[in-house]
């Protein structure tokens, strides 16, 4: 590290081991943080008599972080209880490529499918291969609750700025926002993970904004060329692949609407809902892929192109996503049965009667939207040849 972090980026930098001792008291006091805890741990508890738990919870969470000094103290307390809920809402976590790495901080791009999951996953992946974990790009419309706002900065969070109308200030948040990722990479030797277009892939449909690699360049010397610009970043595109999403409905819900030509609205309580179902919903299989290294190209389109190829070639294909796209493609037989060749001895009959429990009830437009996002997987991988 060289010289002092400029003060520009205080606003949206994660926090570090100096504020970790005020920001703990924050978060015992805040009874909504507790009242979640509470119901996740005791689920049978009526909500009416939770309250009355939460002194008990209180003086719990203060025996536990009474000696957390330090944002590796709280991302070790953070592990006790987020490995076990990861192990009882999936079926295991696989990872592969990331032993090639070596020790260079990275710029993590990756598809995006669940709020919370995706960037705590990356950094397993990291850490099974003896790295430490990344910095995590998130919207700071996902810290509207203070409690939230906390919890993902001691996790290594830091804030992008959405909602900015004004053309010019929109600029400068962008500058600071590309400034804070080489910095964390050039100067500090963090690696970031970043998502590669903003808001989740709620259609399967995985593809990279252009503006988001313009963003990263902003940073570099005026005079560099594209590709010169992002070559100090170390981009490394990476796969993630959840055999089942436990947001699916919600997802086809509000692309229903979308297509339907509705206003979707979304609730004052639907992003915190959203991370709550993603971390204790059942996910089946996990795998995440760290793809093989990019040639970087001197325009955008074309290294968003190249991103998008490494995350479709490299998306691990679960049984859920294949029998969608036979859904969609039933005449197609000779494809089926290379596809098929991936599961010798797969039970496609319970496969299938795991989507008509997750479907039953749901409108045609609904079930519509299921299935094409659970087959769109497998077609950007045909199309890419993998």
């Amino acid at each position: 590290m060289s010289g002092l972090r400029p003060v520009a980026f205080d606003d949206i930098r994660p926090y570090d081991d100096s504020e970790v001792a005020a920001v703990i008291p924050a978060l015992i006091a805040d009874s909504e943080l507790i009242d979640v805890l509470i119901g996740a741990k005791l689920s049978w508890l009526p909500a009416l008599l939770r309250p009355l738990a939460r002194p008990l919870a209180r003086a719990k969470l203060r025996r536990v972080t009474a000696g957390m000094n330090s944002l590796d103290d709280f991302h070790r307390y953070f592990q006790t209880l987020f490995l076990p809920l990861l192990a009882a809402s999936s079926e295991g976590v696989s990872y592969s490529g990331f032993e090639r790495l070596g020790a260079t901080p990275h710029l993590f791009i990756s598809n995006h499918r669940d709020i919370a999951l995706d960037p705590l996953l990356v950094g397993m992946a990291l850490e099974s291969v003896g790295r430490t974990s990344t910095r995590i790009a998130i919207g700071d419309n996902l810290v509207a609750k203070p409690y939230v706002g906390h919890l993902m900065r001691l996790n290594r969070a830091f804030l992008v700025r959405r909602g900015i109308t004004g053309r010019r200030d929109k600029l400068d948040a962008l500058k600071v926002l590309s400034a804070y990722i080489r910095y964390s990479i050039g100067e500090e030797g963090e690696s970031v993970w970043i998502a590669q277009r903003e808001g989740r892939a709620k259609d399967g449909d995985d593809w990279t904004e252009t503006a988001l690699l313009k963003m990263l360049a902003l940073s570099a010397d005026k005079q560099s060329q594209f590709s010169d610009a992002l070559a100090a970043l170390n981009l490394q595109p990476v796969a993630i692949s959840y055999e089942w999403d436990p947001c699916d409905i919600d997802k086809a819900r509000e692309l229903a609407a979308s297509a339907s030509g509705e206003r979707y609205q979304k609730g004052a309580n639907e992003d915190v809902d959203t991370i709550y179902k993603g971390l204790f919903g059942r996910k089946g299989r996990i795998h995440v892929t760290a793809a093989a290294p990019l040639t970087l190209s001197d325009d955008a389109t074309s290294l968003a192109a190249a991103i998008d190829t490494a995350i479709h070639s490299s998306f691990k294909l679960f049984p859920s996503h294949l029998w969608a796209w036979r859904q969609l493609n039933p005449n197609d037989e000779g494809r089926w049965q290379q596809l098929c060749d991936g599961y010798p001895g797969c039970d496609w009959a319970a496969v299938d009667r795991q989507f008509a429990e997750r479907l039953r009830g749901q409108p045609a437009a609904i079930v519509e939207q299921v299935w094409a996002a659970y087959a769109r997987p497998v077609a950007n991988a045909l199309q890419v040849g993998a």
